[in-house]
């Protein structure tokens, strides 16, 4: 007799596509107990349902329905029918949906604390009105929103002494989360739907292991937020850094960011034969390498050269920006098993929840990602709340 579970390979392979022999190790079930599952041989635990569903990217709920369905515009489904998700490895998907994962929970913990509107409803009041420019070639578009945004903030001609301070304080219905997503994986993921979003989530390792990469990627994601978005259908983006050879999309916002950093009025003064003084002039902005090789490569027709020399990497002193860009709380928080995605927005608002006895310490321990055995406690003493009252919570 089959089972109404008989869909479940239909999620993996046509939803996630995620291979068998994967899944069955990430979600921690035997290969042929999972065959039993997909056939619809056997009724899952629930147990297995949940750690499907969080490999997944879905509520274990979705799972229990006939046919499968997502809500309109859930990220996930957005993100997995994008080019750049069909050509990743199982290993990096199961880590882009775990940062997923973790911007659907921002979304549930806000409503839990009573937010009376959606961040998705707030941002749309905090982005400014750019005139819209679709006859221009990709770059182009690019430098003109960031040039319309930079005025509408006051940003003049001064460089961003922090991009992540400066999205915190004009944008505060976007959150920025960070995640390991390999050093192979995607720069930054960006989501603005009902279910988790406005939501950027960079990767901190690969390049964006670079302070100033990490101020090009934010500064691309966010350009897909207010470029791309069009605020009524859902956006879920997965970007490389600097990969432009391809899709206009990636094209207009790595020119958005690179002149959002480093306004077009001092990007057009620089005397491109001298390579010297124009990477000094450069480091006020806390532009990489890689970016001032591309602005230059489509405005000028000029090469710099795929690897920057000692002296160009001195002139340009990376290491000015480390602490400005660095989220204080991933370097100090007291749960070393808590994923790096969990470890701010989530854990001050799931322990704000708990401490307010709207979680069970069990769900408390869930939305920080890790075992009720672990002492959870230590991160309301990180936030300085009290225990809940009910001891029993």
């Amino acid at each position: 007799m089959k089972t109404r579970f008989e869909n479940l390979g239909e999620v993996r392979e046509q939803l996630v596509r995620m291979g068998r022999e994967f899944v069955a190790r990430a979600a921690g079930i035997e290969l042929a107990r999972l065959d039993e599952l997909e056939r619809g041989d056997v009724v899952p635990t629930l147990d297995e349902l949940e750690r499907l569903a969080a490999l997944y990217g879905v509520e274990a709920d979705t799972l229990e329905d006939e046919p499968i369905q997502l809500s309109f515009g859930d990220g996930v489904a957005c993100l997995t029918r994008t080019a750049e998700y069909r050509e990743i490895g199982d290993a990096t998907r199961a880590k882009i949906i775990g940062a997923a994962n973790a911007a659907r929970d921002v979304v549930q913990l806000e409503k839990l604390l009573g937010a009376t509107t959606s961040r998705w409803e707030r941002f749309k009041q905090e982005v400014p009105r750019l005139k819209r420019s679709v006859k221009a070639p990709a770059f182009r578009q690019g430098a003109r929103y960031a040039s319309q945004l930079r005025a509408s903030l006051g940003l003049g001609n001064e460089p961003i002494v922090s991009m992540r301070q400066m999205v915190r304080e004009r944008f505060p219905s976007l959150v920025v989360l960070h995640a390991r997503m390999g050093a192979q994986g995607p720069a930054g993921l960006a989501f603005a739907d009902a279910t988790r979003g406005p939501t950027i989530v960079l990767n901190l390792q690969g390049k964006n292991e670079n302070a100033c990469v990490r101020r090009v990627s934010l500064a691309h994601e966010l350009c897909h937020l207010i470029v791309d978005w069009n605020q009524r259908e859902p956006l879920a983006t997965i970007s490389g850094y600097l990969d432009d050879s391809t899709f206009e999309m990636e094209q207009r916002a790595n020119a958005f960011a690179i002149r959002l950093i480093c306004p077009e009025s001092v990007l057009s003064t620089l005397d491109t034969d001298d390579r010297d003084g124009l990477l000094a002039k450069l480091s006020a902005y806390g532009l990489p390498y890689a970016a001032v090789r591309l602005y230059l490569r489509n405005q000028a027709n000029k090469d710099l050269g795929g690897t920057p020399s000692a002296k160009d990497l001195g002139s340009l002193d990376y290491g000015r920006w480390a602490a400005a860009e660095a989220e204080a709380e991933l370097g100090c928080f007291p749960l070393a098993e808590v994923p790096p995605e969990r470890c701010t927005d989530i854990a001050r608002m799931a322990a704000e929840a708990f401490s307010r006895g709207l979680l069970t310490r069990s769900a408390f321990a869930s939305y920080l990602g890790v075992s009720p055995l672990v002492e959870v406690e230590r991160v309301l003493n990180f936030y300085d709340l009290d225990a809940p009252k009910d001891e029993d919570a």
